[in-house]
């Protein structure tokens, strides 16, 4: 517990001297892996099962949508799946793999398969709209995402030139990338659906 404890603290409360942290998803996987094998399994929903699911939240808020995040967002499914009370396994599911699926990076193809797998066969009207929803936007992450992981890879690690430099580049692939107003949604925002709507928000 107390290995845990010193692992989270050491990312929320002393993260403003490790500035490099705050975006490392494999970090942060760890750090909430250590919470849920520190904390008791629950059958119903009690402070265990919330305290592992606000930490797996924590992680994926501060560093899920680095390209290089499918390990913290495969963590936190198979929690989701496996562990969690059986009552927040399905809606717990589909709402990170609604948003897993929009990030641009390595691996994620997977993850789209499952939340096409649960809208095929669940038989929720609802999962299938959202699904149809997202599917342009989750399209389009997927493609982007080898290249949006090279840039990351190599403000990270390269060795060329200065580090602020590199991390220039990022900041403005990622302004260039994010969404904007045409696209799926576009002029046509106020005929939208309810899912459409959601797709947009998530994205």
């Amino acid at each position: 517990t107390k290995g845990a404890a010193a692992a989270w603290s050491l990312l929320t409360t002393h993260a403003g001297g490790l500035a490099w942290c705050r975006c490392d998803p494999e970090l942060w996987r760890v750090a909430a892996e250590c919470c849920r094998d520190a904390t008791p399994r629950e059958e119903d929903v009690g402070p265990n099962s919330e305290l592992v699911g606000r930490t797996f939240e924590k992680a994926v808020a501060v560093a899920g949508a680095a390209p290089e995040a499918r390990g913290l967002w495969r963590a936190y499914d198979d929690w989701a799946a496996n562990t969690a009370p059986v009552v927040l396994r399905k809606p717990v599911r589909r709402s990170l793999l609604q948003r897993a699926v929009l990030v641009p990076g390595d691996g994620m193809d997977d993850l789209w398969r499952e939340l096409e797998r649960d809208a095929r066969e669940g038989g929720d009207r609802d999962a299938k709209e959202t699904h149809r929803a997202l599917e342009p936007y989750a399209t389009a992450a997927r493609k982007d995402g080898a290249a949006r992981s090279r840039i990351w890879q190599s403000a990270r690690h390269g060795d060329d030139g200065e580090p602020l430099a590199r991390w220039r580049v990022v900041i403005s692939y990622e302004r260039a990338s994010a969404p904007g107003e045409g696209g799926l949604l576009g002029e046509r925002l106020h005929d939208a659906t309810s899912h459409e709507k959601l797709a947009g928000r998530l994205s």
